[in-house]
């Protein structure tokens, strides 16, 4: 297959003004951290990035591609996040099907800096719509959360918005996905009808399975969370972060979610 790269690290490399992913978002993207020589959780990365660039029809590269032309920050070392941005190239015009098409992979390095344990959030009252063909994959089409973040704007007493569907379902944050302990019993959203399946959601389902805790993914209400007995958010550049505050409601930081921490928070 034939595809471009371009990447920050080359001063001539420019985005081309005609790529489908800047004209109507037709793409995916990946957003990683990068420990010492490697890529934390690199297969869940490559596996849903392939996986969703199939249910979307775009040739993503191969593996060993991507890997290579990951190879010079690798050898640099350090703590950084990269940012993977696949999209379906220039061919065709219009939102029709192109005929043929080139992929193009854009690397976009940017600094680490380390996120406290804790996170606190409120309700949106921006809706997330109803999109099933969409949904789970992490494509480039995210004006709804931009639009929802302006409700940040100036507030200092949170971080994060908690996003619900029209029909008043819990999804996920902006950038997290959600869990919820109540009785000893693990849950988190539903995702068939919109949001983000996480790598990190993944990594943290498989993890309670082999402790013997079956996680329910079903839908939730804004009732669940508020009983809950611990919740924590998720990603795989922040790790696992106890949700402590919603609307004001306090909540502790819960053995099960500090247990989480020191598994998965260590990098």
């Amino acid at each position: 297959m034939h595809w471009h790269l371009i990447t920050d690290r080359d001063p001539g490399g420019c985005a081309d003004l005609g790529d489908r992913g800047l004209h109507y978002g037709d793409g995916l993207f990946e957003t990683m951290l990068q420990s010492g020589q490697h890529i934390l959780y690199w297969n869940g990365h490559y596996r849903r990035l392939s996986r969703d660039a199939a249910r979307l029809g775009i040739a993503c590269p191969p593996e060993g591609a991507l890997l290579d032309a990951l190879q010079p920050s690798l050898d640099e070392g350090g703590q950084r996040i990269i940012k993977l941005i696949l999209t379906r190239g220039s061919d065709g015009r219009g939102p029709y099907w192109p005929q043929r098409q080139t992929a193009c992979i854009y690397l976009l390095h940017s600094e680490y800096i380390p996120y406290k344990h804790e996170v606190t959030a409120v309700f949106s009252k921006h809706s997330l719509p109803e999109n099933p063909p969409l949904a789970g994959i992490k494509h480039l089409n995210r004006l709804d959360y931009v639009l929802a973040s302006r409700e940040l704007a100036g507030r200092e007493d949170c971080e994060q918005l908690i996003l619900l569907d029209g029909a008043g379902r819990v999804i996920e944050t902006l950038v997290h996905n959600l869990f919820l302990v109540c009785d000893g019993r693990v849950s988190t959203p539903s995702l068939q009808r919109c949001g983000v399946a996480g790598v990190m959601r993944e990594q943290v389902i498989k993890s309670l399975e082999r402790m013997d805790k079956a996680v329910r993914i079903d839908d939730c209400s804004r009732k669940d969370l508020l009983t809950a007995d611990e919740l924590f958010v998720c990603n795989s550049v922040q790790g696992i972060r106890a949700l402590t505050r919603i609307d004001g409601r306090e909540f502790p930081a819960g053995p099960l979610t500090q247990e989480l921490q020191q598994l998965f928070n260590e990098h």
